[in-house]
């Protein structure tokens, strides 16, 4: 009984964590920025992805695809 009450009560703590991070992201003016390289395992060959993101809330804002094109990019 103990296990379920437990496993229900951090189901109910993500479920607020999430809902915070909608609201805070819904409340931002997102006027701090900053461009991410998403690190991953696997790497795009024909090019990157970069991505705008507010520092604040952690929204991301838009995405910039850079394509290589022989020695460099497009």
């Amino acid at each position: 009984m103990e296990k379920a009450l437990k496993k229900l009560i951090t189901k109910i703590r993500k479920a607020f964590k999430k809902l915070i991070i909608t609201i805070r992201q819904a409340l931002c003016k997102h006027k701090e920025t900053e461009k991410v390289v998403e690190n991953s395992v696997f790497k795009r060959i024909s090019g990157e992805t970069v991505y705008v993101r507010c520092k604040k809330c952690g929204k991301i804002l838009d995405s910039i695809n850079y394509e290589y094109e022989g020695l460099g990019y497009k």
